[in-house]
């Protein structure tokens, strides 16, 4: 075989190599991607989440202090 028949196949090789490489590494950076954005969704998810406890906690403090005004009982 000759040396330009040889460097055309090995040149060939490493352009399929480098292009599987590169496909590879599209669909890494995809996954990455994917995963953060499922990440941060779920973090907002928990925030939201915590905030509506707050609230909650908020409200019942609220009415319990309410009822003992009411009812004349100092709670501070």
């Amino acid at each position: 075989m000759s040396d330009q028949n040889m460097d055309s196949q090995n040149g060939s090789g490493e352009l399929l190599e480098a292009h599987s490489e590169n496909h590879h590494l599209k669909n890494t950076i995809n996954a990455l991607r994917d995963e953060l954005v499922n990440m941060r969704y779920e973090k907002e998810e928990a925030v939201q989440k915590d905030f509506g406890t707050a609230n909650d906690e908020l409200s019942s403090l609220k009415i319990r202090r309410s009822l003992s005004a009411n009812a004349g009982i100092d709670h501070t």
